[in-house]
């Protein structure tokens, strides 16, 4: 069973759409436009749509027409008593602030996911400025993007609007209720540090946040700030909390459209690392820094934050390569390389 798109298209942005496959029409799956390459989010609306308790599920970004939008939706629909959020990346949590504000409704979130948030939000442009310059140099990228990249500063605090200050704690194999309808939270890693995703035995439905997305993988970098884990094996292990789900389940993801077939799309994504993995080991028969696989890996023209996922993607996979032993590191005049180690 190869991945089965549930509708044709996404609905109208910014109008709340009720979704005609889910038992007694739910969820509202809200479409939200990014000023980005990756140019939407998908949010949800849970609860009955005539009475009940109603939750939302992320926010997109802080922006003028981000909250113009949520005002009019918001003016059509009771108020929304609370809101879960899925991880800390800014098409997820950036109106979080601004919306708790609005509304006086609770917020959940994962521990680390707001740790991580605030860390961030609070972050100057000197520290990103210089992280980034440091981190960039010791694998290899040139002076000149670099600079461009350390020039952004922090491209976080714009585009998030504050963060919560009270946040209820959600953890893996809780069970929690929003929008009258029972959800057991799942929490992956390697995307994100503890990203939340909820799956109701009721609805036969899985809010799949970024772990598992229908077209495009999902993210997975080794980043300046957070150096230490080696997150695509992490992902990778993740991908096993979904593995007693049924074949049929729905699945909503935050980018691409609502589909089933979960259970064949994470073999895809695991074939698709894999890939990635044996043309790193290809490539790596002698010295290589991570800016010289980035043209292997990613054979199109980056900017600037293309350029950041795309070096901690090379990154997140020479972690797990040399964690495994595959590969060996050397410092060759302060810049890391990577070879294939030989056999003793």
């Amino acid at each position: 069973m190869a991945v089965d798109y549930i509708y044709d298209a996404a609905p109208p942005a910014g109008e709340i759409c009720r979704m005609d496959c889910v038992p007694g029409q739910t969820i509202g799956w809200i479409y939200m436009p990014l000023p980005f390459a990756l140019d939407h989010v998908n949010l949800w609306l849970l609860g009955d749509p005539d009475e009940g308790p109603l939750a939302i599920v992320d926010t997109g970004i802080q922006s003028g027409k981000s909250k113009a939008m949520w005002q009019d939706l918001l003016a059509t629909t009771r108020k929304p008593t609370d809101l879960l959020i899925t991880h800390y990346h800014p098409d997820h949590i950036g109106l979080a602030g601004w919306m708790v504000e609005q509304l006086g409704c609770s917020c959940y979130m994962s521990a680390q996911e707001i740790d991580q948030a605030r860390m961030a939000h609070a972050a100057s442009d000197e520290d990103f400025a210089s992280g980034q310059t440091t981190w960039y140099r010791r694998h290899g990228l040139d002076a000149e993007r670099i600079t461009e990249v350390s020039s952004l500063g922090n491209t976080y605090r714009p585009i998030v609007s504050g963060l919560p200050q009270d946040v209820v704690l959600l953890s893996a194999g809780e069970t929690v209720s929003l929008g009258g309808i029972e959800w057991q939270v799942m929490t992956g890693g390697g995307h994100s540090a503890e990203q939340i995703c909820l799956y109701s035995q009721q609805l036969n439905v899985l809010i799949s946040a970024d772990q598992v997305l229908p077209r495009i993988t999902p993210n997975i970098s080794l980043v300046w700030y957070k150096h230490g884990g080696d997150p695509l094996a992490t992902f990778l292990s993740s991908l096993d909390m979904f593995r007693d789900l049924p074949e049929d389940v729905i699945v909503l993801p935050s980018h691409g459209l609502p589909f089933r077939g979960l259970h064949p799309r994470i073999a895809h994504l695991r074939e698709h690392h894999e890939e990635r993995l044996e043309l790193i080991l290809r490539s790596a028969k002698q010295p290589v820094t991570a800016s010289d696989l980035m043209p292997v890996l990613f054979r199109r023209e980056l900017d600037p934050r293309q350029l950041m996922f795309a070096m901690g993607e090379c990154l997140s996979h020479l972690r797990l390569l040399t964690n495994s032993g595959q590969l060996i590191t050397e410092s060759i005049e302060g810049v890391d390389h990577f070879r294939v180690a030989t056999a003793a």
